[in-house]
């Protein structure tokens, strides 16, 4: 029984190393499989060129950070709508809310047919306390009723996000309007 005890700190620090493997060995093969998956959808390319490399899944980040105001990172999501007017924003899911990006100096759009479709963004997220009309201002644009943008009442402080660019898989996307304009929706 002594025998055991001494031996117990080696045997313990075995079991940590084979299941850091196993555990390790499971990442990577996650990941193996995120890469094949992406490999054969089209990616298209919206503002500055970035790759797909070290992005983060958006609704794990946000729910592991509620204490960050701002930080620049590369996020991952499914997009859950975008501006039906220009393609200046879209939003993704990240969890019981959705996530804004608008566009660097509001330099580019995005298809506004990319509903559904896989995305990759990298920019800066922060966040902001929004107000009525913007919140109104966004719900239109998104082609909610009269009812639903006339039920926002107060402002919301929300993340939201920056990109600088942005990486949306799949096909059949519309071409974004070419030029934006000055004037911001």
């Amino acid at each position: 029984m002594i025998d055991l005890l001494k031996k117990a700190p080696c045997i313990l620090a075995a079991l940590v190393v084979i299941v850091s493997c196993e555990a390790t060995k499971n990442s990577h093969e996650n990941e193996t499989e995120i890469e094949e998956t992406f490999s054969t959808i089209k990616s298209n390319f919206f503002g500055e060129e970035i790759d797909r490399e070290n992005a983060t899944d958006a609704m794990q980040f946000i729910a592991d950070n509620q204490d960050k105001d701002s930080i620049n990172i590369k996020l991952s999501g499914e997009i859950t709508s975008v501006c039906q007017m220009k393609g200046c924003w879209m939003t993704i899911n990240v969890g019981d809310e959705e996530l804004r990006i608008t566009f660097k100096d509001y330099g580019f759009f995005v298809p506004k047919n990319s509903n559904g479709n896989d995305v990759i963004i990298e920019g800066v997220l922060h966040k902001k306390l929004v107000d009525v009309k913007m919140l109104k201002h966004y719900a239109a644009d998104a082609g909610k009723s009269e009812e639903e943008i006339e039920a926002i009442s107060e402002p919301k402080l929300q993340f939201v996000f920056e990109a600088s660019g942005v990486i949306i898989y799949g096909d059949d996307l519309e071409s974004p309007k070419a030029s934006p304009s000055n004037d911001q929706d």
